[in-house]
């Protein structure tokens, strides 16, 4: 993943050598506290997207990271303080402003006031989140046991889902 760091730099993610920056034609390793929370060399990179307000988020194999706009740690994120899975597959941020975090076990809805909602198999969802994408105000869900479209949960908050019928589980 690629994304803008400040006003003339760019954060490249890989999953060989962790977080680089690069500037000025200079790619050079990207040092700072995120480190400490597994953002370095030999962190499997899977997801990146810049957030309102400039911030990034990135998902790894360890967690999600939020950074400001300079690459200061915001947050750190995993299955100890409220991923269902530490495993970030994908990331989203719809129109109100909620990161969709997909993980090999759920997905994690993080509101904008920091709260998490979690779907999982109490919602109805099957196998190893793939990916997910809003459509016609549902959210969709591949995973490997098939699709799934999620309705919302009424009275409630959250989804429920239900698996769509002729897409095959993939393994």
């Amino acid at each position: 993943a690629i994304l803008p760091l400040g006003e003339s730099a760019l954060l490249v993610a890989t999953p060989l050598s962790g977080l680089l920056r690069l500037e000025a034609g200079r790619l050079e390793p990207f040092s700072n506290e995120a480190e400490k929370f597994g953002l370095a060399s030999g962190n499997v990179f899977y997801a990146a997207t810049v957030l309102r307000g400039g911030r990034l988020a990135l998902g790894s194999s360890k967690g999600l990271a939020i950074l400001n706009s300079d690459g200061k740690l915001d947050a750190w994120i995993d299955d100890s303080n409220g991923l269902i899975n530490a495993d970030v597959t994908s990331l989203f941020e719809d129109r109100q402003g909620f990161l969709w975090v997909t993980t090999s076990f759920g997905i994690t809805e993080l509101l904008p006031t920091s709260k998490f909602m979690i779907h999982d198999r109490g919602s109805g969802l099957r196998g190893t989140v793939r990916g997910a994408a809003w459509n016609q105000q549902k959210l969709w869900v591949a995973t490997s046991e098939g699709a799934f479209v999620g309705k919302p949960r009424v009275p409630g908050p959250g989804f429920v889902f239900e698996r769509v019928p002729g897409v095959p589980a993939t393994e």
